[in-house]
């Protein structure tokens, strides 16, 4: 009888351990497989010079950083009617020329803040991009005065109407933002303004700026210019469009954020509209 029972666990302990190894077989014979769909990315808007009053707020920026093309530059100098001597870097040979001004902050207060964007839209091959240092800023001289430096922007124009260009851009963040607009109310037939992060007069007869028009904010901008720039936003003409980013920097430093590839699209996109 003992023998017996001997028998009856070792058949019952063999059919477990058949039974162990036939489930471990099936699970290895069928592994489950994890697919996981991630959401497409919104196409940033594209600006044409049809536009009317567009508002859009970036709220997915991109961590991803695109290299800057290595492409030289034209160091240039010239005088503005006041006899004032500006210095200039000139990148690509586009039809379209774009002058690019800077912001007063320390670190970002001279046309080197503009130069890698210069040397990426270069490599686009439509545009030509002249970054520009202020009256006493970098290596231009003269006294420094916010009030003249639309003069140095327009003697930027007729420096580039003697080289032959017609067609002017004027992109400017902070005090180069707000000298665009007084730069353009003096010479309107520029085909396109950009104001980034500015503080500009309110007190200004917008209505002959036509133009095509893009406004540029971080929603968390140090100097609270959120305002300032809706003000100037809702009281200019059509067309125009106005662009926020979930940083807390200023103006031009926004490159250097996780929506820098975001900030640098919404600018190509805008003078990409402005040839079609």
């Amino acid at each position: 009888m003992k023998s017996v029972f001997i028998l009856f666990l070792a058949a019952s302990f063999l059919t477990a351990c058949a039974a162990n190894v036939q489930l471990t077989q099936s699970v290895d014979a069928t592994p489950t497989t994890i697919v996981t769909t991630l959401p497409a990315l919104e196409p940033t808007t594209t600006i044409t010079p049809t536009m009317t009053d567009t508002r859009v707020p970036t709220s997915s920026p991109t961590t991803t950083k695109t290299p800057t093309p290595d492409l030289p530059q034209e160091v240039v100098r010239f005088l503005t009617e006041d006899d004032f001597t500006i210095v200039g870097s000139i990148f690509g040979d586009g039809e379209v020329a774009v002058i690019l001004t800077h912001m007063g902050e320390a670190g970002s207060d001279s046309r080197n803040s503009w130069i890698p964007f210069a040397r990426y839209g270069a490599s686009k091959g439509d545009f030509t991009f002249l970054a520009i240092d202020f009256r006493s800023y970098g290596a231009s001289v003269g006294e420094r005065s916010f009030t003249n430096q639309k003069l140095d922007i327009l003697g930027t124009i007729k420096f580039l109407q003697e080289r032959g260009y017609e067609r002017f851009v004027c992109m400017g963040a902070s005090m180069g933002g707000n000298a665009c607009i007084e730069a353009a109310l003096m010479y309107p037939d520029l085909i396109g303004l950009v104001v980034i992060a500015s503080n500009p007069r309110i007190d200004r007869d917008f209505s002959g700026l036509l133009m095509p028009k893009l406004f540029v904010l971080e929603e968390g901008d140090p100097y609270g210019l959120k305002e300032i720039m809706e003000m100037v936003y809702e009281k200019m003409p059509g067309p125009k469009e106005y662009h926020t980013f979930p940083e807390d920097v200023h103006g031009t430093r926004m490159f250097k954020t996780d929506s820098g590839d975001a900030f640098r699209t919404v600018l190509i996109d805008y003078l990409d509209s402005l040839s079609q």
